[in-house]
């Protein structure tokens, strides 16, 4: 089994193992390289880019040992961080030239294009950027980095059905977000955009240069990191001495070692001494009672904990001690310390946030809205837990925090937990969310439900709406959303909530639907927008049997037009499916730099109908006789 990005962040971060190094380049280099090149759109710069993004790594490997799980979706964003500074300059040195000498700057222009994936490129990188990273790291694994579902799930801590629905998920709000740009870009365009981009071969031949430069840039590993990842595997001696480092102030830390290894040595066998010319003024540290120095000393603990497992258990020990009366009150006053930054605030949110919650969930609500924390982690996962426990605890804190509706920015931090709280009214009794609802505004009132719909925060039901709940949220679009546009929207949503229920898609949990005696008006709005769905379906190549499925479940809910809806399906999936497959040949063929594992896998992830001779040909490219042989075999096989 290949070592983890942890193990190789440690390896170098404690040895120097420039081994270790290359080999955590080598696997992100794609990654990096592509995301620069998209940005930049200029090879040198991404070479650059690529380059001081090695060298980050070099420099930093320790402090990312802290976020060693999460290291695609931190590089992304790193990367374009760094794309964006190198095109500044770039920017600056052109207008320079062309002041100097005009003549000699080439015209530009960017060529017009129909392609809806060409469209998107430019704004794929910032989309993504724009994920939640649990989200971000899902799909930069799986689609930057190639890495099978079950992998991603083993590198998660999660079941790998579990990651699949996520990275669903992700895609729908991946072509929400890059719907603000272009025109609407279905999931399966983007599936097969990713898989092109993760195609394009990779110039591993600059690495090793690169690799070498981020190498000699980088200084050796100072020795206050030493000893922190030497704690893991030495005696007590190393710890205590540790220890007494996170006691002292940061600056007072680095003198002390710079000192003598041989006072730390010394440590395990005596008491704690700090010599005179070591002893800090009263102005160097702070009073040992104060806020400011009792939640410094915990995030250090904390973040020492994080490499240090002995360290971790003392804390893990140290933080259930506390009562939740403590807990409230250590929470009350992050906000009020400012010398903490927020990386360490948000650090003691996360520890101590999780632990009120389990204890006193309505109190860690309170705190959260006193705080403005309704947008972290620790609190959105929380609400789901609550809102099933107690649904009437939520409705009356959200009732006591009505008031954040009239600020705008509140508003919108408070509006996901009113659309989950309708889901659960809908789901348990839905008579009752009209007067939830009536506490908003006729146009707050819309948004909650679109919110409560899959369009928005926490994605699709975890269950299968039965013909009860169904005829609620009818109900409830009939009378919330009299402007055409918005119920032919929000109905739009509703049926595919109903389709994709549970985070399974089949055309059986519309079942519902059919015992319920829906307008003609409204079956075709849902049936057109399941239609198109179902006969595309989310598998490459696709089923054969879906196209005749579809038609049947069209017959049986709206068979007035079911011959009619079904045929233009079937166009539009047939103009989707020749698109997909043009655009990985034009890609394919417009480069000869490119693996036989590329060229497969590319080939792989299209369904080629009307361009098989062409696809074919491609595949001849392969050197592999084998893969070859095995690939045009997988071609002709398709519909």
């Amino acid at each position: 089994m290949p070592p983890t990005d942890a193990t190789l962040l440690l390896s170098f971060a404690r040895h120097r193992d420039e081994a270790a190094f290359r080999q955590l380049a080598e696997r992100h280099f794609g990654l990096i390289f592509h995301t620069a090149l998209r940005r930049t759109r200029d090879r040198m710069l991404a070479e650059e880019v690529t380059q001081n993004i090695l060298s980050t790594i070099a420099r930093k490997a320790a402090a990312l040992l802290l976020r060693a799980d999460r290291l695609p979706a931190w590089l992304h964003r790193a990367t374009l961080f760094e794309a964006s500074k190198a095109m500044r300059t770039e920017a600056a040195r052109l207008r320079h030239a062309r002041l100097q000498h005009p003549d000699e700057i080439p015209a530009t222009g960017n060529a017009s294009t129909s392609d809806a994936w060409e469209l998107a490129l430019p704004h794929l990188d910032d989309s993504l950027n724009a994920l939640p990273e649990s989200d971000r790291n899902v799909l930069v694994l799986h689609f930057f980095e190639n890495l099978p579902f079950p992998k991603i799930a083993s590198l998660m801590g999660k079941n790998p059905a579990a990651v699949q629905k996520q990275s669903i998920r992700a895609l729908e709000k991946l072509s929400r977000l890059l719907r603000a740009h272009i025109t609407a870009l279905p999931s399966g365009a983007i599936i097969t955009g990713l898989l092109a981009e993760s195609a394009k071969a990779t110039p591993f031949s600059l690495l090793p240069s690169l690799t070498t430069t981020a190498l000699a840039a980088t200084p050796s590993v100072s020795l206050i990191t030493h000893l922190m990842l030497m704690a893991t595997i030495h005696s007590k001696a190393v710890l205590a001495g540790t220890l007494l480092l996170l006691a002292l102030p940061l600056g007072l830390q680095q003198f002390a070692i710079a000192s003598t290894r041989a006072e730390l040595a010394a440590l395990s066998s005596a008491p704690p001494v700090i010599p005179s010319r070591l002893r800090p003024s009263a102005r160097a540290l702070p009073a040992a009672a104060s806020p400011d120095s009792m939640l410094f000393r915990l995030s250090e603990e904390i973040i020492t904990g994080r490499k240090v497992e002995p360290v971790r258990l003392a804390v893990d020990r140290k933080l259930a001690a506390m009562s939740s009366d403590e807990l409230l009150q250590t929470l009350d006053q992050i906000d009020g310390v400012s010398s903490l930054g927020q990386t360490r605030s948000e650090l003691l949110q996360r520890a101590l946030g999780p632990l009120l919650m389990e204890r006193d969930i309505a109190t860690g609500m309170r705190i959260a809205v006193r705080h403005d924390w309704l947008e972290t982690d620790w609190v959105l996962s929380a609400y789901p837990r609550w809102l099933a426990k107690d649904p009437q605890a939520v409705g009356k804190w959200l009732e006591e925090n009505h008031d954040l509706a009239s600020r705008p920015e509140s508003w919108m931090r408070l509006l996901p937990y009113a659309g989950l709280f309708t889901r659960q009214i809908l789901a348990t009794n839905p008579p009752a969310i009209g007067g939830f609802l009536d506490h908003f505004s006729e146009t707050q009132g819309r948004q909650v439900i679109r919110n409560a719909l899959p369009d928005s925060y926490g994605g699709y039901l975890d269950h299968v709406p039965g013909e009860a709940e169904a005829a609620g949220w009818l109900e409830l679009l009939r009378k919330r959303a009299p402007a055409p546009e918005d119920r032919k929207r929000m109905l739009e949503d509703f049926g595919m909530m109903c389709y994709k229920g549970s985070g399974a898609i089949s055309l059986e949990h519309l079942d519902p639907l059919l015992k319920l005696d829906l307008p003609l008006e409204e079956r075709r709005i849902i049936a057109d927008a399941i239609a198109e769905e179902a006969i595309m379906g989310h598998s490459i190549p696709p089923k054969p049997d879906l196209a005749a499925k579809t038609r049947t479940w069209l017959e049986g809910f709206i068979p007035e037009e079911a011959e009619v809806i079904a045929g233009s399906a079937q166009e539009k999936v047939d103009a989707r499916r020749d698109e997909e497959s043009i655009r990985v040949l034009n890609y394919l063929n417009s480069t000869s730099l490119i693996s036989d594992d590329d060229i497969a896998r590319a080939l792989g992830g299209a369904s080629f109908d009307d361009h098989l001779d062409e696809a074919l040909a491609v595949a001849a490219r392969i050197h592999d006789p084998g893969k070859r042989a095995a690939i045009e075999t997988e071609l002709k096989k398709k519909p």
